[in-house]
């Protein structure tokens, strides 16, 4: 039994080393395993964020969806997002606040409180911060624009 045991231990060694296989080999395909693991933690936690996005989200909410500390989830997160959860957060409401204004009945206020936001004026202050301008000016251009596309058709 124990030369049977020795043999195969023989081949498979054999195998590894017509393979070259090493530890770097090892090592490589470890950290294609581990980046795998961190896009589908990150895809994952986009997919969550895009459905909760009007709740209250905490940092450690998320980083619990994505099954890592708080901290090894803010890594990761701005590593593959190329910003922070409360940035990623905070565009996915602001866009949604974009498509509010659209409906002028709607009032500012509302559409703060429909996009997410707890207060007016941390809407105020987000939305400027994105988009370079206030909900009512940003609302005015859009306006200014369509009359001028119904003008020239």
């Amino acid at each position: 039994m124990t030369h049977r045991i020795c043999t195969g231990l023989k081949e498979l060694f054999s195998e590894f080393g017509r393979k070259g296989f090493s530890d770097a080999n090892a090592q490589n395909t470890f950290g294609a395993m581990k980046q795998q693991e961190y896009i589908e933690a990150v895809l994952s936690v986009c997919r969550y964020i895009n459905v909760h996005y009007m709740e209250n989200l905490s940092l450690e909410e998320v980083a619990a969806v994505s099954g890592f500390s708080k901290f090894h989830f803010t890594r990761i997160f701005k590593q593959y997002m190329n910003m922070t959860f409360y940035e990623y957060l905070n565009s996915k409401r602001v866009k949604r606040a974009e498509e509010l204004l659209y409906d002028k009945k709607m009032s500012i206020t509302d559409v703060a409180m429909n996009s997410g936001f707890s207060s007016l004026s941390a809407f105020n202050r987000t939305f400027k911060t994105v988009k370079a301008c206030s909900p009512s000016d940003y609302r005015r251009q859009r306006e200014s624009m369509v009359q001028a596309l119904l003008m020239q058709g």
